[in-house]
């Protein structure tokens, strides 16, 4: 895969154009960092190895719910730094669910609107 997406930090050969697929992987993930298209591999250009290490940290962490501390994933103690960047990944994270839940309530509501509305289908006697 770093050889299709000719990524420097794995010291692949640039590639003279990124097959669709990638273009688009890579369109798609500039617009979410608020970054410049880098023509290659997302990640050349958008984190540092300690990013890497701090996003494998906080998945590794999050999805074994427990099983797996901070220090372990890292192989270290975490400094200040490392958590802070946890922190506002976690910040980051909760914005997203706000924002989420709140385009799911919109829709739900849109959709109410547009049914048309019935009284009821029972008459008491």
């Amino acid at each position: 895969m770093q050889a299709r997406w000719g990524c420097p930090r794995a010291k692949c050969s640039p590639v003279a154009a990124l097959d669709v697929d990638l273009r688009e992987a890579s369109d798609d993930h500039a617009k979410l960092a608020q970054i410049t298209p880098s023509g290659t591999c997302p990640y050349a250009a958008s984190l540092s190895p300690w990013g890497r290490q701090i996003v494998s940290a906080h998945r590794l962490c999050s999805r074994l719910k427990g099983g797996l501390t901070v220090a372990q994933s890292l192989g270290r103690e975490p400094h200040r730094w490392d958590v802070l960047a946890l922190d506002a990944a976690l910040c980051a994270m909760d914005d997203v669910s706000e924002s989420d839940d709140a385009a799911r309530e919109r829709e739900r509501k849109a959709r109410e609107a547009a049914q048309p509305q019935h009284g009821p289908t029972w008459t008491h006697r």
